[in-house]
């Protein structure tokens, strides 16, 4: 009977620290998961935005943007976009273009890159539809 109860302990003792070292593999393979997260260096355009909105980068990172909406054409367009205004009120503002990257992705799955060199905050949009607007920090 002891030896019935002592192996039954360790055959537990065995199954609860394989249960053990289990859980810390997944912990740490969900810490790579969040740290590749975090280092994104693409952003989706999709269901007409930018996805994330906001990309925070180090300085000499490539950040390629893909067209995800079927049969729309975007443009990635840095500045800030103006507005219509409104007919019988008021004028609107034109677009605030600052020239340091302008690029068009016409087709889903089409994609435009640009190389951050120098740190600093870098507002963009898409000419096409001025609702859409994004940020790269740049640290």
């Amino acid at each position: 009977m002891k030896k019935k109860i002592y192996l039954g302990a360790l055959l537990a003792v065995a199954v609860l620290g394989g249960c053990g070292s289990s859980a810390s593999t997944t912990d740490s393979s969900m810490d790579a998961d969040q740290d590749a997260a975090a280092d994104r260096t693409a952003i989706t355009i999709q269901h007409i935005a930018f996805d994330p909105p906001i990309l925070k980068v180090s300085s000499g990172t490539t950040v390629t943007w893909t067209n995800r909406d079927s049969d729309v054409t975007h443009t990635i367009t840095s500045g800030k976009p103006g507005d219509k205004g409104i007919p019988g009120v008021n004028e609107g503002r034109p677009d605030k273009r600052d020239g340091v990257f302008d690029g068009s992705v016409e087709t889903d799955g089409s994609t435009f890159d640009f190389t951050f060199d120098e740190t600093g905050t870098y507002p963009y949009f898409c000419k096409v539809h001025p609702v859409m607007t994004g940020t790269i920090v740049v640290e």
